[in-house]
């Protein structure tokens, strides 16, 4: 609800294509969670396809980290699977036209010495029951990238002129 949450909208808008994209952040400050999102628009003269679009993007200038996904089947959910964050790209999804239990859209980027009690955890979930994709990327500047958003596998959207498309929101938490 609006008293339960502060958002800040940031307009991008590209003078060629006249693609307009509104990055939404929500601020939940009682649940320590902001939330992001996006609206692209259509505002020029020609139809354009989307090709991907992720509903939220971290970049960490620094860090040691490990990446923990979530697999499982029924009656044994969210098993952690933990790895290293190497150089080069780790990603992740579900193509099956649904999350569920065996490939769940949450990820967290720890500290690699965190533990259940001590360490820097940065955690998102995508809340969106279809298609998703988590890529976590370690540069060449040990920096690293963490992206969640639509699978973009098979993912073609048309969007007409004076058409918008709401990328699902992702919920991002630090602890």
């Amino acid at each position: 609800g609006e008293k339960e949450a502060d958002t800040l909208e940031i307009v991008l808008k590209d003078r060629v294509s006249k693609i307009e994209v509104s990055l939404l952040y929500g601020v939940l400050a009682d649940e320590d969670i902001i939330t992001r999102s996006a609206i692209i628009r259509n505002t020029g003269n020609n139809k354009v396809t989307i090709k991907k679009a992720s509903g939220a993007c971290l970049d960490f200038l620094t860090g040691d980290f490990d990446v923990m996904k979530f697999y499982g089947r029924h009656a044994m959910e969210r098993n952690v699977e933990r790895s290293r964050v190497g150089h080069g790209t780790i990603s992740f999804g579900s193509r099956r036209g649904a999350s569920s239990h065996q490939y769940n859209p949450a990820v967290i980027l720890a500290d690699k010495n965190a533990t259940e009690d001590f360490g820097s955890c940065y955690g998102m979930l995508f809340v969106y029951s279809g298609n998703f994709l988590c890529e976590v990327e370690k540069d060449q500047m040990n920096q690293t990238r963490l992206l969640l958003g639509l699978n973009d596998d098979w993912f073609s959207y048309p969007l007409d002129v004076k058409e918008e498309f709401i990328v699902p929101e992702v919920i991002m938490t630090y602890s």
